[in-house]
């Protein structure tokens, strides 16, 4: 004869069905496009929640600029539609400090610092209307660090003072720059891609690194890039 099945091992087992599915309904949520991320998600919140969200559903169309350091503290203006007074806006799923709202087509917003729980620098930006209402731009803003390409001249002797151009990304206002760990002077930013540098002196020949590191501690660097000589 059969023995009955227990209760324990049914919600059990209930339990990991539910589980499955909710792993299956995040993933799914994820290939999901901006339009369709913003219907999902308002038709969760008017499913769950003890009333359904009203007012016009908002959405976002653009990021300027779109890009910044993992500290966060950058202005950005985020353009859409629908904005309404009393927005929020969250990056990676991290609530910015700062909204301003200028327009229902316009928000000037506080980055957040870099939600560490996100494997990619890459963040979703979604904006949330007081009334519950979502909407998404995938893959909106980028965080990075500052980091260094090239070097040139590529070369100078040991007694330093060479002018040198060093190239790469994200560079700020503020940067300092060393080679080999000894600091530069005459550091000038030109624009984010470019600093204009004089070489310190150095006691011993051959290839170091060049570091960039920006006002906020965020710094990137390039080994060999530079050699005494």
């Amino acid at each position: 004869m059969r023995a009955p099945r227990q209760a324990g091992a049914t919600s059990i087992e209930y339990g990991l069905i539910i589980a499955v599915i909710g792993v299956v309904v995040v993933i799914a949520v994820s290939l999901l496009g901006d339009s369709m991320k913003s219907i999902f998600t308002n038709a969760v919140n008017a499913l769950s929640g003890s009333s359904a969200p009203t007012g016009p559903v908002p959405t976002v169309t653009a990021l300027s600029p779109s890009s910044g350091t993992k500290m966060g503290g950058q202005t950005v203006t985020v353009t859409g539609t629908n904005f309404e007074s009393g927005a929020n806006v969250a990056f990676g799923g991290v609530t910015a400090p700062s909204v301003i709202f200028v327009s229902s087509v316009r928000l000037s917003v506080t980055t957040p610092a870099y939600p560490s729980v996100v494997p990619a620098p890459l963040v979703d930006v979604t904006v949330i209307n007081p009334g519950g209402r979502v909407g998404v731009r995938t893959a909106g803003y980028t965080y990075r660090d500052p980091g260094v390409t090239s070097a040139a001249p590529n070369h100078g002797p040991l007694a330093g003072g060479t002018s040198v151009v060093v190239t790469g990304y994200f560079f700020a206002a503020g940067a300092t720059v060393t080679f080999g760990g000894v600091a530069a002077t005459d550091v000038v930013l030109v624009d984010a891609n470019t600093l204009t540098v004089t070489t310190p002196a150095s006691a011993t020949a051959g290839l170091v690194s060049v570091t960039v590191t920006n006002a906020d501690g965020r710094s990137g660097s390039r080994a060999g890039v530079y050699r005494y000589e």
